[in-house]
């Protein structure tokens, strides 16, 4: 299959950039930011591959892709326009499905989470986990690889929670990471949901890839603030996933503080530090309690919860 890589270059933070590509429904984005390149080098990172050279280039870049057919190409003419209009420029070329594999996976390696995770790339056959829990995964192209402080926050958090937590709910679940967390630390049955549409399939052979069988979650293909609608106003989780961006954490909120259970938590990220007063506004306008508050590289992930406790 052809496929449109769309690469847009920032000499500023590419976080930024990535959260004005997010707010266009962007998703699937690929970061080459050239100081995380270079920290890892010099640090000998085990993920970095053998023997490449660390870029040259001191901008930053973050590729998205779409479908080179005419809606494909519909949507590129739209969000050219409005990535020019916020003063960044494009490049566009086009690949096939095995180019796009081939640069994945030339830099995604193993690489630890936690105190008990292991994120492992299922083409790597036989990774060293010093004895913790291997979460085996290909995003292929959609959101959700482990190696964002949004995501590496939100696992870290949960393996403090699912210990105590039966049912999950994971909103923008992307390619599923977070709830096959859950259930691999030890979560019954998870509900997860996605604006892309591919997401209920990436998912589904991720939690395969894990030996979880089909009957202890279920994805579904659409936005995530129309959930609500489709659950039960009864129906409530032990712990809720939200990483997506502030603006759509924000929106969330309300609903997620209805279907929490009495004891469970939500955790959510994506947040850029500077958001920080209107979500924390935002949760306690939606009845939930601050009980943690992690920060990593300008990014925010809190645990709240509705019961009155110490914070941890």
């Amino acid at each position: 299959m052809d496929w449109l890589e769309i690469s847009v270059d920032t000499k500023g933070d590419p976080d930024t950039l990535c959260a004005v590509l997010e707010s266009l429904d962007v998703s699937g984005l690929v970061i080459e930011d050239s100081a995380e390149f270079s920290a890892l080098a010099a640090q000998d990172c085990p993920f970095w591959g053998d023997g490449e050279s660390v870029p040259e280039e001191t901008f930053s870049r973050v590729k998205f892709y779409l479908f080179n057919d005419a809606q494909g190409l519909e949507r590129l003419q739209i969000l050219s326009a409005e990535i020019s209009s916020r003063g960044y420029c494009t490049d566009i070329k086009h690949v096939r499905d095995e180019d796009w594999e081939n640069n994945w996976k030339e830099y995604y390696r193993s690489f630890p989470v936690g105190e008990k995770l292991i994120i492992v790339p299922d083409w790597e056959e036989s990774p060293d986990t010093a004895g913790r829990i291997a979460l085996r995964l290909d995003p292929g192209l959609i959101f959700g690889t482990g190696s964002h402080p949004t995501t590496r926050m939100c696992l870290e958090l949960a393996e403090h929670y699912v210990p105590s937590a039966a049912s999950v709910l994971d909103l923008g679940c992307g390619s599923g990471i977070l709830f096959i967390a859950a259930l691999l630390l030890g979560a019954g049955h998870a509900v997860g949901c996605d604006i892309d549409p591919k997401a209920p399939e990436v998912a589904a052979l991720n939690a395969a890839r894990n030996s979880i069988h089909s009957d202890r979650f279920n994805v579904r293909s659409e936005d995530a603030s129309n959930l609500g609608s489709s659950l039960s106003p009864s129906e409530s989780f032990d712990l809720i996933f939200i990483n997506i961006v502030a603006d759509v954490v924000i929106s969330l909120l309300p609903a997620a503080s209805s279907h929490v259970s009495d004891t469970g938590v939500v955790i959510c990220s994506g947040i850029l530090s500077e958001r920080a007063p209107e979500v924390e506004a935002a949760a306690r306008d939606a009845g939930l309690r601050i009980i943690k508050r992690y920060e990593s590289d300008g990014w925010l992930c809190y645990a709240l919860s509705r019961r009155k406790e110490n914070a941890i």
